[in-house]
């Protein structure tokens, strides 16, 4: 879940943030703020990036979900699941297109 503030993506708040802290602090986590435990260190991207560039930063990152900003403002946010949908649609559109030249 994006946190923002003023306007301004200050933060994104997992089930990994909440599990680490759970087991950190057991059930107090429970009365914690969301800036308590919130990532604010939160790696963005831009419409524009490419789908290739982003499963590789989510993977070496090892995160599911990315905040999409278009100038500064949050825009949506893209998962490791529309990444792979998007690759699986280039790949049998490609195959698709080898498949009529073949053929002729």
């Amino acid at each position: 879940m994006p946190v923002i503030a003023d306007g301004n993506l200050v933060g994104i708040v997992s089930e990994r943030d909440v599990v680490r802290r759970l087991h950190a602090g057991g059930a107090e986590l429970l009365g914690a703020k969301v800036g308590d435990i919130m990532t604010t260190d939160v790696t963005t991207c831009s419409p524009e990036d490419d789908v290739t560039d982003l499963a590789a930063i989510m993977t070496s990152g090892r995160f599911r979900h990315l905040p999409v900003l278009v100038d500064g403002e949050l825009a949506g946010i893209v998962s490791i699941g529309d990444l792979v949908k998007a690759r699986i649609d280039l790949l049998e559109s490609e195959r698709a297109q080898l498949q009529s030249y073949i053929a002729g």
